[in-house]
């Protein structure tokens, strides 16, 4: 009665650890399908995790029903051998989860997960072949008719240690690239589950439930450690976004503007005051601008881009006269563009191409469309320059057309082209695609 009581009791534990590991697991799915990413190779490595250790634990939790409840014995042998198969699934699907995590932080050789993939389904050839045997090496019926573990058991519980084992020392060899929390959220995939292959070898009881559960709850530590680590590189990259518009800013405020453009106003004070006055307000709503556009950081109108580079124009005007002659040929209006976009370009045309030449040039700016773009062009007839000249570009020379470009690409999805010919000019062509 006592040994009966205990059963009982046991079955009980095996059904609550199982219900336990199925709902992390369901939980753990829907939190991984209701994250607005793309499914990279490496969460839906993640997601067969935890998918195929779920069903391991369903299939448990029916062979401890079926052997200890219903005394159907023979479909619960069945049922084991499954989830022996799905169990190695996991296993192979973790190694394909942490090879995919890992190479993005050390050198992994490409031929690695293969390797991995055939030491996991050879242990499952093993199994198959094994239980096709008479008598069955790895499970079989005993005298009264039970499904039990066979004497061969031990065997197909070794390779997954090997593999386990390989996986930690892995793991610990990439340590330096790792902070401790990640760290030990990784080694406890080795940790836990080989806690329980430890103490199967050692006293020869193994109790798949609490094995799931081990992997579960390692999911959960796993889950927890990439989504704080996604949190912490957001948080960097915010910082790097807040140094790269105050980069911005500097290169759109340059002293020598600044000296150039209020000369020019002074100068203008006792020529034509209302003119002069017409320069302050000018040059009061380009530096406007300029602070509005910092603070949002988000995409604006082209028409507010566009009248912030008349404001600049109007301004280097004052200062060029004659030698600056300025065109608009505006078709397309109703599109978003990062801020501080077509300004810099106008003044890297202006800069490095007309001020060069010593009767001045012509500067064009356009906007049109066609089905799936929109398109901006700065166009000038200066002194234009050579690829290999724009190749070597540093902060001196054509002032943040790295920060332009990457910025049309990662706001709206855009591309920037530059293209120029020495003593012809520079072409700067800005593509947009529509319905982005």
């Amino acid at each position: 009665m006592y040994e009966s009581y205990s059963t009982t009791i046991m079955n009980g534990v095996t059904l609550g650890l199982d219900g336990f590991t199925i709902l992390v697991s369901v939980v753990l799915l829907f939190a991984l399908f209701s994250e607005k990413r793309e499914r990279q190779l490496e969460t839906s490595s993640f997601m067969g995790v935890v998918v195929s250790n779920g069903l391991c634990a369903i299939a448990d939790m029916l062979v401890c029903t079926l052997n200890n409840f219903t005394g159907h014995w023979f479909l619960a042998g069945h049922i084991y051998n499954i989830s022996y198969v799905i169990y190695m699934f996991t296993i192979m699907f973790f190694c394909f989860f942490q090879y995919h995590m890992m190479r993005k932080k050390v050198f992994i050789a490409d031929g690695l997960n293969y390797t991995m993939v055939f030491m996991c389904m050879m242990p499952v050839l093993i199994w198959l072949i094994g239980n096709g045997q008479t008598p069955p090496w790895f499970i079989t019926l005993n005298s009264a008719g039970i499904f039990v573990k066979g004497n061969a058991f031990w065997v197909s519980l070794l390779i997954p240690a090997v593999i386990m084992l390989f996986n930690l020392v892995f793991i610990l060899s990439c340590k330096n690239k790792l902070s401790g929390k990640e760290l030990f959220a990784w080694i406890s995939y080795e940790i836990f589950p080989g806690i329980i292959y430890i103490i199967f070898f050692v006293t020869g009881l193994f109790y798949e439930s609490v094995l799931y559960m081990s992997v579960a709850l390692s999911s959960i530590l796993l889950y927890a450690e990439i989504h704080l680590s996604d949190i912490r590189e957001s948080v960097v990259l915010e910082n790097k976004l807040d140094k790269s518009r105050m980069q911005l800013m500097v290169s759109q405020i340059q002293p020598h503007f600044l000296y150039n453009a209020l000369n020019s106003i002074y100068v203008l004070i006792d020529i034509d005051k209302e003119k002069a006055q017409e320069a302050v307000s000018t040059f009061s709503d380009y530096l406007r601008q300029n602070i509005n556009a910092l603070k949002t950081g988000e995409p604006v109108t082209f028409e507010e881009e566009i009248e912030h580079t008349k404001a600049y124009l109007y301004l280097e005007q004052i200062r060029f006269g004659n030698k600056l002659k300025i065109f608009y040929d505006i078709k397309a209006t109703d599109f978003l563009i990062p801020p501080l976009t077509v300004q810099p370009l106008a003044e890297n045309a202006i800069k490095h191409g007309i001020s060069k030449k010593g009767d001045g040039g012509t500067l064009t700016i356009s906007s049109y469309e066609d089905e799936k773009y929109f398109y901006i062009k700065i166009v000038d007839d200066g002194l234009g320059f050579k690829p290999g000249d724009f190749a070597a570009d540093d902060k001196h020379t054509h002032v943040g057309l790295s920060n332009v470009k990457s910025r049309i690409e990662n706001m709206v999805n855009g591309n920037l082209d530059v293209s120029s010919v020495p003593g012809e000019g520079t072409t700067c062509t800005i593509s947009i695609a529509k319905g982005k």
